[in-house]
């Protein structure tokens, strides 16, 4: 007659002999394939997906295939140029209106004539020729008196004042002169004109690229 094993027993050898199978090695052949760059077996992602996910849990491998995506983007250099801005292109440069390169601030051109009315034609071929430059031309020591009547210099509007021999108590030198440019300085307006002991000085506004513009010029006497 056999003798019956425990209950107990059997129970056990069972589960060991259940363990052992699930703690066996997995096959290389059937659930690993060599990389393609280092020649490393490696398991396959999809297999191991299989494994570890249960195939009701379709909520969580969803969350985990969208992971997988954005993961892929990560490396995927074709698809990080998509996800990178574009500059705008800069804009062209505009174009610049002829009336714009003139300068914005008046050219000034200061004189020391020692004797204008002598020595205008000096100047007048001067500013035809290098000096066109200038909108305003300030000049001292014009030595003119009321019998000079010939002061004007093409292309320039005058402004005169000059040595009073009573106040200053000398006959010659002395006198100021403000000329503004007729194509450049428009609405010339004298608004200060004195001659004292020691000093004339002339003021005249114009308007110069729409904005009103004020010119001052002081000389001091010479003896002489």
């Amino acid at each position: 007659m056999a003798h019956a094993e425990p209950k107990g027993t059997i129970e056990k050898e069972r589960t060991e002999k259940q363990n052992e199978d699930n703690e066996a090695p997995v096959s290389i052949k059937d659930n690993e394939e060599p990389n393609a760059v280092t020649g490393v077996r490696q398991k396959k992602s999809e297999d191991n997906l299989k494994k570890k996910l249960p195939e009701d849990d379709t909520d969580q491998k969803a969350v985990e295939d969208v992971a997988d995506k954005f993961a892929g983007l990560a490396v995927d250099t074709d698809s990080q140029s998509t996800l990178k801005a574009t500059p705008p292109s800069p804009d062209p440069a505009p174009a610049v209106p002829p009336q714009d390169s003139v300068p914005i601030v008046p050219n000034a051109l200061v004189v020391n004539a020692h004797s204008l009315c002598r020595k205008k034609w000096i100047l007048q071929r001067r500013l035809d020729d290098d000096l066109n430059w200038a909108h305003v031309i300030l000049v001292s020591e014009t030595w003119y008196k009321d019998n000079h009547t010939e002061r004007n210099i093409t292309g320039y509007k005058g402004f005169f004042q000059d040595r009073d021999n009573d106040v200053s108590g000398r006959e010659r030198g002395g006198g100021v002169a403000i000329y503004l440019s007729d194509a450049c300085c428009t609405d010339a307006e004298l608004v200060y004109g004195v001659a004292t002991e020691f000093t004339e000085a002339l003021g005249v506004t114009f308007m110069f690229r729409d904005v009103r513009w004020l010119a001052v010029y002081p000389s001091g006497v010479m003896s002489g």
